[in-house]
């Protein structure tokens, strides 16, 4: 019959529990992370397409894209974005990342937001949002607006065709032209607005 020994050592003991505490740390450590943290997919040198009625509406390049299936969006970085109307450019965006949400294809853009338009207008902020569904951007964040003519409009809040013909500056308007030295400031409740239709 086998013997059974019980070490009454206090150094043998004290080795077991620093072994107990290594291992456990160490199984610890070798665990998976939790599914929701991880891409299902991870693409390098992403390219995706968005098509409405055949006609080609914007297209988004990237270093690399992560997909995730159950929250139903990818993580794009260091983009690039085209858009367009009627089959022709209309604006490019470049941004630090962008998150692409698969089943409204909407966009938000986000970290040194830079677009300039086909007509040579330019926007600049931190963070944005393309509605795909009725075609314009929109942002509660600080924006500035350098139009082709020199101008400059800056303010909190916007929202605009991807062309940045038109456009509502929501408040804390301030303008500057080329052709003064000092900036405009719009009343408190007045917003600066270029033809935009809202119900578009």
């Amino acid at each position: 019959m086998p013997s059974i020994k019980i070490f009454s050592d206090p150094n043998i003991i004290k080795s077991i529990i620093i072994i107990s505490i290594f291992f456990s740390i160490g199984c610890e450590k070798a665990m998976p992370l939790q599914t929701g943290f991880r891409p299902d997919m991870l693409v390098e040198n992403h390219n995706t397409k968005n098509f409405k009625d055949g006609k080609l509406v914007w297209e988004l390049k990237a270093k690399k894209a992560s997909y995730y299936y159950n929250e139903k969006k990818s993580i794009a970085e260091n983009i690039i974005l085209h858009y367009f109307k009627d089959d022709k450019l209309s604006a490019i965006v470049k941004a630090d990342s962008a998150v692409l949400f698969t089943e409204s294809k909407d966009i938000d853009l986000d970290g040194n937001v830079d677009m300039i338009s086909t007509t040579g207008n330019r926007l600049l902020t931190t963070r944005i949002r393309w509605n795909n569904k009725d075609g314009y951007l929109d942002t509660n964040e600080y924006v500035q607006i350098l139009r082709k003519n020199g101008d400059r409009i800056e303010g909190t809040g916007l929202r605009a065709d991807y062309n940045l013909e038109g456009y509502e500056i929501k408040k804390k308007v301030k303008a500057v032209s080329k052709n003064m030295s000092e900036p405009v400031k719009r009343k408190k409740n007045e917003k600066d607005k270029k033809h935009f239709n809202k119900n578009k």
